[in-house]
């Protein structure tokens, strides 16, 4: 009898533990997914001259779901010199496969100069840009690094 008494207790506990057990398998797939965000950067420009580089950053996410980049820090190096670091602040949504592109201009810093030169001189341009972009997930802050390497190389003027 006492086991009857128990039986809507023990339904009522399963029924819970299978809710649970839905949602937090959902939000997990959710986080997931949205740690396969990419961000591809691309040189779109430089100017030797005042060192003012031109780049675009394309952000996108192969299994398709929306995410919130809450800030993308990267720093830029030429042959593997750092030269520099930057930071977009600010909230972005990535809406899944569909790509957001972000232009940014950047002005180098003049201890630069001697690095560009020595490029110029041997005639390698390996840009690389190192970074991480911290994205928002239902299960707090996550942080996807990257790591893009970009021949790029300007053109002087004669």
């Amino acid at each position: 009898m006492a086991e009857r008494k128990n039986l809507p207790t023990f339904i009522a506990l399963g029924l819970v533990l299978i809710v649970v057990t839905y949602v937090a398998l959902d939000y997990w797939g959710y986080v997931k997914s949205a740690m396969y965000t990419e961000v591809e950067v691309q040189v779109m420009g430089f100017t030797p001259f005042d060192s003012t580089m031109y780049l675009r950053l394309r952000y996108t996410n192969p299994r398709g779901v929306r995410v919130t980049v809450l800030e993308t820090s990267y720093s830029v190096m030429l042959n593997g010199v750092a030269l520099t670091t930057d930071t977009i602040a600010g909230t972005l949504t990535v809406e899944g496969e569909t790509p957001l592109e972000i232009e940014r201009t950047l002005t180098l810093p003049p201890a630069s100069i001697a690095q560009i030169q020595a490029a110029r001189t041997a005639h390698t341009w390996e840009w690389e840009f190192r970074g991480a972009m911290r994205i928002e997930t239902v299960l707090g802050d996550n942080r996807i690094n990257f790591s893009e390497t970009y021949k790029y190389v300007p053109l002087f003027p004669p």
